[in-house]
């Protein structure tokens, strides 16, 4: 959920995803009073950039061979603050019920 200007339409969108009813895990670019910026050379959005980074291996923080969404979701945190000079915060909602799961090897 990219761009400027969805603010509060793009953060309530996100929360209703995240109901218990949904069971849906939401990982957003920025959040919605943000712009998500772009790395031109490597071609990517910075959020994009850190998700294939993370899935590829960087976000093995417990060293197990597999990526958890939780451990995926730091990655992916820290990252596009890094990468966007704390400009940008990628943000995830869940529900409480959603325990943490692998989501691939990478």
């Amino acid at each position: 959920m990219a761009g400027k200007g969805g603010g509060s339409l793009t953060d309530d969108f996100a929360r209703s995803l995240t109901d218990e009813d949904c069971g849906v895990i939401v990982m957003c670019a920025a959040t919605g009073g943000q712009e998500s910026r772009e790395s031109r050379d490597k071609g990517h959005g910075y959020f994009t950039l850190a998700l294939i980074d993370g899935l590829n291996g960087q976000a093995d923080y417990n060293r197990d061979g597999l990526i958890h969404w939780n451990e995926l979701d730091l990655y992916v945190y820290n990252r596009v603050k890094e990468l966007s000079k704390d400009e940008q915060d990628a943000v995830t909602a869940k529900p409480t019920t959603v325990r943490p799961f692998a989501l691939t090897e990478p």
